[in-house]
């Protein structure tokens, strides 16, 4: 027999013939006529090969063929049954796991609220957060959501920018105590400052405020690839650091910082969310992305003024 063969139509139809006892039970509970649930039965005995019911007027009867294919057929229907139950209760009440993947400035500085809201009002879904500094790509990583900033590489995912991440310069007012409180952007280049990312290259801090865009060459004695260790190094009065302003409260070493110039942001990546281009993707990641989406409208700006000049440079010192 040539599974590819077989109307599985009418391997439902079977089963519930068996399940009513005979095919004009079966007619009645399935609106049909009973030439068409017969008609239908002796189709599929001639697409199997097999005789699965005694031509018998005064009873219903199955064959050993019959029997043995019922059994199995009516599994399948079973499983089919409760997957379609499972799809729809799905759209009823999201559950499952959204895997997320995003850097450390943008996971802290975005998601924490975000994603205790979600779990909150939506208890049967499990959130797995990667925070990694490395390229992810949603597809080839198996990542159901993905938080990038900067130049993307060439993906098959589906993009939705979120804002840029705007920072703040932070300290512990013990650094400042003995070093001095920075009052304009140039001073930064006289300070220790807690930098980030490969060493052997210039370090920039691009600053807008009243003045305009400040670009600001800085330096200093630590460099730290991981934000937390960043972190825990000006915590110990090492240094200048540059923080997301949405983070700034959310951890207690954080909020003993002290932001100095205020009144300027350090420039941030527009922040975008990559997912798998899915015509269907489940209903938890659709509402994770919009629930992201709306929170990061209220604190990422999406749009920057052009100020139509270069930003100015101030020296590092040496």
């Amino acid at each position: 027999m040539d599974p590819s063969r077989v109307d599985f139509n009418r391997v439902a139809t079977f089963v519930r013939i068996v399940d009513a006892g005979g095919v004009t039970a079966a007619a009645a509970t399935l609106k049909l006529p009973k030439s068409s649930v017969s008609r239908s039965l002796t189709q599929l005995e001639a697409e199997l090969g097999a005789e699965l019911v005694v031509r018998n007027r005064r009873r219903f009867e199955l064959t050993a063929a019959g029997r043995a294919f019922y059994d199995a057929a009516a599994r399948g229907i079973a499983a089919v049954t409760d997957a379609h139950d499972e799809l729809r209760r799905a759209k009823d009440e999201p559950h499952g796991l959204v895997r997320i993947a995003a850097p450390a400035d943008v996971a802290t500085a975005v998601l924490p609220p975000v994603l205790t809201a979600f779990v909150r009002r939506y208890p049967k879904v499990q959130i797995d957060l990667c925070v990694t500094g490395r390229p992810v790509d949603p597809v080839r990583d198996g990542f159901d959501l993905v938080l990038a900033t900067g130049r993307l590489t060439d993906s098959s995912a589906k993009v939705r920018s979120i804002g840029a991440v705007d920072r703040g310069v932070f300290a512990t007012p013990g650094y400042l105590r003995a070093r001095g409180t920075p009052r304009r952007p140039a001073d930064l280049a006289a300070h220790d400052c807690i930098l980030r990312g490969a060493s052997g290259k210039r370090d920039r801090w691009e600053l807008s405020g009243p003045a305009g865009v400040v670009e600001v060459a800085v330096d200093g004695h630590l460099r730290v690839d991981d934000l937390f260790g960043a972190i825990a190094a000006a915590a110990a009065d090492g240094g200048l650091i540059v923080l997301p302003l949405e983070m700034s409260g959310g951890d207690a070493r954080v909020a003993s910082f002290v932001r100095v110039l205020p009144e300027y942001v350090v420039l941030g990546g527009v922040a975008q969310i990559l997912y798998p281009a899915l015509r269907h993707p489940p209903l938890p990641v659709s509402l994770l992305c919009d629930a992201i989406v709306e929170h990061a409208a209220g604190s990422c700006p999406s749009k920057r003024p052009d100020s139509g000049v270069r930003p100015a440079v101030a020296g590092a010192r040496r």
